[in-house]
């Protein structure tokens, strides 16, 4: 009976998705009768903003979705499987591996549609220059060349409709696995909950959807089989999951099931960062859209059986880690407590402190010293492989980061918080503790990221577009990520960030960049601004080091110090590119690239005080409840200050894998290694 009224909800679903997603994809089309937007030669502020609230409204959704309801099911579903001998034990973290699997094979799938689609697109564009050059080369009279060449810049290009196809194929490629996730569901409730979470953001991208459509006035018979297309790919979802769990019995967890939910975890992951949040990161409004509709996500996870979810997830902790957490939690009379060990991982972490210094401040200086020889601050930066290259850098940084939270800090913080839970130190809860730690982290970053951008946006109004010239380009929205360095754009060309420009900004160049200026102003007020701005640059290096200072063994504090300075040196290399390439103050130069090199190890000196605190009889709660905040924090770093193009090319999602591999290597070694040492201590 139970299996009749699951399977009856799930075809529900399928029916609901279809008709309402159609209804959406053409409500545009439907109060365009009223509101006339295809008539107006400009948008509506106001109305822009409104969809960017919306989308980001569902990002938050899906981002309780994935962290607080799809991540622990699957840790629960694979840690039975690997309980009952049914999948093998890894040296790894395997549900988060699974997520990151899906993660990067969405990054393949959209960069590969992108590459097909801008290939098609260069062919054509070579196609009509040479069809424009020909017929050039047949009109004698200078009048009608002129109007040849008005023609081509002027006439719109009509899109090949197979390759409009394709690209509706791709934006819909991750709400098959939305589907997937519902069809994989094991109850009639958690059914409902996905239903809800997926459809918001859903419904709202069909609107978007059908709204861009009807403003680039698509043809009605294209539009239709556009707007069809996106609508069926969750419905077909859901029923590749009925079709997989009808397969299986009800008496054993489906193997398929859990791993193809773990995929399916990634491919959420990879929507909510590059297909929403990370574009229209713009504001207060848009960061308060994304927090409501997580926090009302996160009610609905409290509410809809979620104490009944989270009761069955406890029990299923795989028991050859306990010895581990015993050990980093100092539970147990083990080696970790002797005091030659203790002083060992002090001299470790203060050994990190000192190295991350000096070699931060030698790669911040290393622009200044190969301008001598490369001379880049006399040439445009597109006639150089400089940007190509940083990109990769910046982006293999970001797969060791995103390796490092996923793999590494986010299974030691669930084992700890279970651990806490099962001693009665932490009290249950009727959701996944730790990811909640995780998502506070991230939208605390988030918060401060704000907080920042609305102090600096107040204070350069203030200036004059020639004062703030110098420290311009460490201006969120022109730093890492669309710096000089990669963007190819000359110092002289940068603009200031101004309100009206926010929320439509999307890395592109300005149409009309103009000045003349190439030397900054040195005046109190753009010195301490600009100083103000590396702070705002360096508050996730902050957690950074307290993520280093709060690991409990040598060989994690050297594995964490490893990740962080992967990331850490490619960005003081960048920044001191940004300060060369801004000609700023030398004495201005050194100031910043002091203080962004300082502020890690300050935060592995806060972690080493928290941790310091316990003792062998005390089990350390802070150290385990910040590592939590401190994966989130590294998330938001992941996504927001490196990850942030999801189109940058092969180059950089290799870079980006080869990081992620490389760490994932060092990590089956530590596991190992740890593994070995934890069954001889148990």
């Amino acid at each position: 009976m139970n299996d009749h009224n699951l399977l009856v909800a799930k075809i529900v679903v399928i029916v609901v998705l279809l008709v309402v997603t159609l209804i959406f994809c053409f409500l545009p089309y439907i109060l365009n009768r009223w509101f006339k937007w295809t008539q107006r030669e400009k948008s509506n502020a106001r109305e822009f903003l409104a969809v960017l609230c919306l989308l980001n409204f569902g990002g938050g959704v899906l981002i309780a979705t994935t962290f607080i309801h799809i991540l622990p099911a699957v840790v629960g579903v694979v840690s039975a499987l690997q309980k009952c001998e049914m999948l093998a034990t890894t040296p790894f973290a395997l549900p988060e591996m699974l997520m990151c699997t899906g993660f990067f094979l969405m990054y393949a799938i959209e960069e590969l549609m992108y590459f097909i689609v801008g290939r098609r697109q260069e062919r054509k564009q070579k196609a009509m220059q040479e069809a424009l050059q020909v017929a050039m080369e047949q009109v004698t009279e200078p009048e009608e060349k002129v109007d040849l060449e008005l023609g081509a810049q002027v006439e719109p290009e009509q899109p090949n409709w197979l390759r409009g196809l394709g690209i509706i194929v791709a934006l819909s490629l991750h709400e098959l696995f939305g589907g997937m996730a519902i069809g994989l569901e094991e109850t009639v409730d958690t059914v409902w909950f996905m239903c809800a979470a997926i459809a918001v953001h859903k419904l709202v991208l069909a609107f978007c959807i059908g709204m861009e459509i009807m403003m680039a006035h698509t043809r009605w018979l294209i539009a239709v089989i556009y707007l069809i297309v996106f609508s069926i790919v969750t419905p077909i979802g859901v029923g590749i999951g009925i079709a997989i769990t009808e397969n299986t019995s009800a008496n054993h967890p489906s193997i398929p099931a859990g791993i193809l939910q773990g995929i399916a975890c990634g491919t959420l992951l990879y929507v909510v960062y590059f297909e929403i949040v990370a574009k229209n990161h713009a504001g207060w409004r848009i960061f308060l859209c994304s927090l409501g509709g997580f926090l009302l996500m996160f009610g609905l996870q409290i509410g809809v059986g979620g104490a009944k979810m989270f009761e069955k997830q406890m029990p299923l902790v795989v028991p050859t880690t306990t010895a581990k957490v015993m050990e980093v939690l100092d539970v147990s009379s083990t080696a970790a407590t002797a005091t030659g060990d203790r002083h060992a991982l002090l001299v470790a972490k203060i050994v990190a402190m000192v190295v991350l210094i000096v070699v931060t401040v030698i790669c911040g200086s290393l622009p200044y010293m190969l301008d001598r020889c490369l001379k880049w601050t006399k040439k445009d930066p597109e006639e150089t492989r400089s940007s190509t290259a940083v990109r990769c850098l910046l982006y293999f940084g970001g797969g060791v980061l995103f390796c490092t939270t996923f793999l590494h800090m986010l299974p030691e913080v669930i084992e700890t918080v279970e651990l806490l839970q099962h001693c009665g130190i932490l009290a249950d809860t009727p959701f996944a503790l730790t990811e909640m730690l995780m998502c506070t982290g991230f939208f605390l970053m988030y918060a401060l990221d704000e907080v920042m951008h609305v102090v600096m946006q107040h204070h350069q109004q203030k200036l004059s577009r020639k004062e703030s010239l110098a420290s311009q380009a460490f201006v969120r929205g022109h730093s890492i990520r669309h710096s000089v360095l990669l963007t190819g754009r000359k110092p002289d060309d940068v603009e200031p960030i101004t309100e009206e420009h926010q929320p439509c900004d999307h890395g592109l160049p300005p149409k009309n960049g103009h000045g003349h200026s190439h030397m900054p102003v040195d005046t109190d007020g753009s010195s301490m601004r600009g100083l103000g701005i590396i702070l705002a640059l360096s508050l996730h290096e902050l957690f950074e080091g307290m993520a280093i200072g709060l690991e409990g063994t040598v060989g994690t504090v050297w594995f964490m110090f490893g990740a962080v300075a992967a990331h850490k040196l490619v960005l003081a290399f960048c920044v001191g590119m940004e300060l060369l390439v801004a000609r700023t103050r030398a004495y201005l130069a050194i100031i910043y690239l002091i203080t962004f090199s300082i502020v890690t190890p300050i935060g592995i000196g806060i972690g080493i005080a928290i941790s310091q605190q316990s003792n062998g009889n005390q089990t350390n709660v802070p150290s385990g409840i910040l590592q939590g905040i401190a994966s989130g924090t590294l998330l938001y770093v992941v996504f927001f200050e490196i990850l942030t193009q999801s189109h940058a090319g092969w180059r950089a999602y290799l870079a980006a894998l080869a990081g992620f591999a490389l760490m994932f290597g060092l990590q089956i070694l530590s596991d190992e290694a740890e593994g070995a040492d934890s069954d001889s201590c148990y």
